[in-house]
């Protein structure tokens, strides 16, 4: 069994591979970008209620990382949203950040934009911890905030 952000999943059957360095891509009709999985389909569900859709892409794996299928969304919807539960200093948003500057620049028609837990000590508190971890309203913002809206 596995729990993320209080939602639970049974993984049954033989281990299976994931598929190292590649990505998955879920709706690929997109305006935007957004990494990760779950606060992002939750946003995207909102959003697409004000005729705003979005790409969403699950790395899977860090290392290697599929920088390929980033760039390729980056340079059709020419906007990036990184969202990563992590804090803001020196984590895989940094990373992916630098990647797609040096590598698709002149495709960006906005800043890219990160999402991270705050910069302070994880809480122990479920209430304070709620508020501490990136959730579906941070993206929305950063969303709209990309597409000047």
């Amino acid at each position: 069994m596995k729990i993320l952000q209080g939602k639970t999943a049974i993984i049954t059957g033989a281990s299976r591979g994931i598929g190292r360095g590649i990505a998955k891509v879920f709706a690929e009709q997109g305006a935007n970008v957004a990494f990760t999985y779950s606060s992002s389909v939750q946003a995207a569900e909102e959003l697409e209620k004000e005729d705003i859709s979005c790409e969403i892409i699950d790395l899977r794996t860090i290392r290697p990382m599929d920088h390929e299928t980033i760039l390729k969304s980056v340079k059709k919807t020419n906007r990036l949203v990184i969202l990563e539960e992590a804090w803001p200093f020196g984590n895989i948003a940094t990373e992916i950040t630098y990647q797609v500057q040096s590598r698709a620049f002149d495709f960006l028609d906005a800043p890219i934009v990160k999402i991270n837990t705050a910069d302070t000590p994880a809480p122990y508190s479920p209430v304070l911890l709620k508020e501490w971890i990136p959730n579906s309203n941070d993206v929305i913002k950063a969303v709209k905030k990309v597409l000047y809206k």
